[in-house]
């Protein structure tokens, strides 16, 4: 009787035993995954991660550092640039003029022929002589002196180009672009409408200057004794209703673009 109540406690012993830590060992696992997966979202909130390849990112002898800048002692001189830096640098010579602007042109009526002045200086000082020499538009040296006062022709595109010249050193400046300087002349047009409004006057005074003292005039459809001595002459038989109108068959000018020759066309 003793013997069996013996064995009956000790497979109730063993049962327990394997119950409990078969619990114990349950219990473990699931608290074990359960802190894990905390972890996890506490690190996906915060967006940080304590991954080793993270922390070799921050190492100091990551790549992703800059260069560290030299020390530097309080109360020293900062070092300065490398002078081979400096060996793209163009220096500017001081003996080189520059041409800082001009006066004009400007046009003379008399003369047929404009006029401009040339202002320049060279940096370097002692105010050395210079020469200015000058350029048709297509580059062709013209002329030269030592004035910085310039004459120029008339001419059909107008455009010059002027350089200054350091006569001791002779360093040249850059080419100037002197522009306005265009053919001044009385179109036949022009001539045609002064001759038909009757009135002599309407010509603007600039405009006689257009005129050559020696301008020779001739006539189509009326006899050659009936012919006009002058422009004034012919807006006064236009005036009276002697002629009807004029028109300009032919025009020719001189060197000076004045007009030196017409032949008028008559309706009487």
């Amino acid at each position: 009787m003793k013997v069996k109540t013996l064995l009956i406690s000790s497979a109730a012993f063993v049962i327990t035993f394997g119950i409990g830590l078969g619990g114990t060992l349950l219990l473990r696992d699931l608290v074990g995954k359960t802190g894990n997966s905390s972890d996890a979202y506490a690190q996906s909130l915060s967006g940080t991660s304590s991954s080793p390849a993270h922390d070799e990112d921050l190492s100091p002898d990551s790549d992703s550092r800059t260069t560290p800048v030299p020390e530097h002692s309080p109360g020293e001189p900062m070092p300065g640039p490398n002078p081979a830096d400096n060996n793209n640098i163009k220096v500017k010579n001081s003996n080189v003029p520059v041409i800082t602007g001009i006066d004009g042109p400007e046009f003379h009526v008399i003369k047929r022929t404009y006029s401009v002045k040339v202002h320049a200086e060279i940096l370097s000082g002692g105010n050395p002589a210079k020469e200015y020499i000058l350029y048709d538009d297509s580059g062709t040296e013209l002329k030269s002196g030592t004035s910085p006062n310039l004459t120029l022709e008339q001419c059909e595109s107008g455009i010059y180009f002027v350089e200054v010249r350091n006569t001791v050193t002779q360093d040249v400046s850059d080419k100037y672009e002197i522009r306005g300087c265009r053919i001044q002349k009385m179109s036949a047009k022009r001539l045609e409408q002064i001759c038909n409004s009757g009135d002599y006057t309407t010509m603007r005074n600039i405009e006689a200057y257009e005129l050559s003292p020696e301008m020779e005039l001739s006539f189509e459809g009326i006899p050659d004794d009936n012919k006009a001595a002058s422009i004034d002459d012919i807006c006064t038989r236009i005036s009276f209703g002697i002629w009807k109108s004029v028109s300009i068959s032919e025009i020719r000018y001189n060197d000076l673009n004045l007009v030196e020759y017409v032949k008028f066309r008559v309706v009487i």
